[in-house]
């Protein structure tokens, strides 16, 4: 029986996959299968991890370039493990995914989340932040309020262990075409979860890097943002009535969730890009509306009212603060350097 399916799609990364693959290889046994789905990728990185993991339990798809979303969607209907493992072919665990299953496997859990730590590229810096959160079990609806309540969410898919079968069983998928498809997919298989607990430990290394597709910056991102808002408008609606806290949930990150498309959109600002039709996007949201004035936590609640009537104010203010963020950035680590 295999318990742990590892999925790990492929595209340009071939400096990072041998040091990805080797931290999972202690790991490795008769009971996990690594899935690698290539994406179309013009490198050498497939034969690179293939070679790394001859001996073990290993199947490869292979795919034109489709996306993330498209790669994940294939590994999932391709895995036959109990449990089933996101890795990004550019980052790394550091920590045994054998005590993940067994711990999801002990408390009956629908999904298991854990920590993770940053490592940022341009510095070679790791960092690490400890979350207060309870470690006993939740359904997914109180886990996802608490965690959007005391602003502790994290939508990367990466630093959650999920049941293959409940992923099945409630058609979860990655919406297949977007960019940022962990901020629609996280929430939704959260909130469908019937048995959810945190453990502490930091397993999960997530790689910041220049040029990679969460820092390039272009329109796209920006209004698949706002398709994502359609969806969950969707899925809220098929799910409103079945528990309460679904919706108390997604209203607070809804109401965030504003702040992040005002970010995007003042970054293509800065960056000489003209984006149409924004403004008159968010205000036709109706997600992003209710969002807003369901939202229960004060100052969430405030920022997005703020946003929502005063768009094209906010974007303007939001732009002059990231130049002198950016700014402050830069002297900072000029004077640094001098010390």
């Amino acid at each position: 029986m295999i318990k742990i399916s590892i999925i790990i799609p492929i595209y340009k990364t071939e400096k990072y996959i041998v040091h990805c693959v080797k931290s999972i290889i202690p790991f490795l046994s008769q009971y996990t299968e690594c899935i690698f789905i290539d994406d179309g990728s013009p490198d050498n990185a497939l034969s690179l991890a293939v070679n790394l993991v001859k001996g073990f339990n290993y199947k490869t798809i292979q795919q034109p370039n489709s996306g993330l979303s498209v790669a994940r969607n294939n590994g999932i209907l391709n895995s036959n493990g109990e449990y089933v493992f996101f890795l990004d072919s550019d980052d790394w665990i550091d920590g045994d995914i054998n005590f993940l299953y067994n711990y999801a496997k002990l408390k009956n859990l629908d999904i298991l989340s854990f920590n993770f730590k940053k490592y940022y590229e341009c510095c070679r810096k790791l960092v690490y932040s400890k979350k207060n959160i309870p470690p006993q079990i939740m359904t997914g609806s109180e886990y996802f309020f608490y965690l959007q309540k005391n602003n502790l969410f994290n939508e990367l898919t990466q630093i959650y262990l999920y049941r293959r079968e409940f992923l099945i069983a409630n058609n979860l998928f990655f919406l297949e075409g977007i960019k940022h498809e962990d901020n629609e997919f996280t929430p939704r298989a959260i909130l469908l979860s019937k048995r959810i607990a945190y453990l502490e430990n930091p397993i999960y290394i997530y790689r910041k890097r220049e040029n990679s597709i969460t820092t390039t910056i272009d329109s796209k991102r920006l209004f698949d943002l706002l398709l994502i808002t359609e969806s969950l408008n969707k899925f809220q609606e098929i799910n409103k009535n079945d528990n309460i806290l679904i919706s108390k949930g997604l209203a607070i990150y809804g109401a965030r969730f504003l702040k992040k498309i005002l970010y995007l959109n003042a970054l293509l600002k800065i960056s000489g890009q003209i984006v149409e039709d924004v403004k008159v996007k968010v205000k036709n949201s109706k997600f992003l509306r209710e969002s807003v004035h369901q939202c229960d936590v004060f100052k969430v609640k405030l920022e997005g009212l703020l946003i929502l009537h005063f768009f094209t104010i906010s974007l303007y203010l939001y732009q002059y603060y990231l130049k002198f963020r950016n700014t402050y950035a830069k002297f900072k680590n000029r004077s640094d350097w001098k010390k």
